[in-house]
């Protein structure tokens, strides 16, 4: 008897603080991919820093087991976003924040914590085709993306 091991992807929009999201067939993932790279409204409370927190894995995600989980953490706004994966390898967590070789002039700044406090780095800003990628490559395959080059971060969420 073969068994079939069903992915989940679950995402949580930080300007909808309660809601988690999960796909679970992955034709939906293209669609989905659209939705995460797409910016908060225009009118959003100042809180919301354009993050979308994805995780795919055999389960739906639950928050309260988030610290060993890995994940990829997108921030978007108009035109341009940027991201950072954690990896977990046998409890030891390690983060990587997006490389762009070729930097964008005059990117925008993302938040890297949604209290502001830290911003990725303007060499990490991609435009939102690149990110619309890494996000399908993620959702497809559970694992950071190698359609876009990385750097270690010197934090980890």
């Amino acid at each position: 008897m073969t068994s079939v091991v069903t992915r989940v992807a679950s995402v949580h929009y930080d300007e909808r603080p309660h809601e988690w999201r999960a796909v679970y067939d992955p034709r939906g993932y293209s669609q989905l991919a659209d939705d995460v790279v797409t910016p908060p409204p225009a009118g959003s409370p100042a809180w919301v820093r354009g993050h979308r927190t994805i995780v795919v894995s055999e389960h739906p995600y639950d928050p309260a087991s988030a610290e060993l989980t890995p994940m990829l953490l997108v921030a978007v706004t108009t035109g341009h976003g940027a991201a950072y994966f954690r990896e977990v390898d046998h409890g030891t967590v390690t983060g990587w924040i997006t490389s762009n070789p070729i930097p964008i002039p005059a990117a925008p700044k993302l938040a890297f914590v949604g209290q502001g406090w830290s911003d990725f780095p303007p060499a990490a800003v991609l435009t939102t085709d690149q990110l619309r990628a890494l996000v399908a490559e993620y959702l497809a395959t559970g694992r950071r993306p190698a359609s876009v080059q990385w750097q270690e971060s010197e934090w980890v969420q």
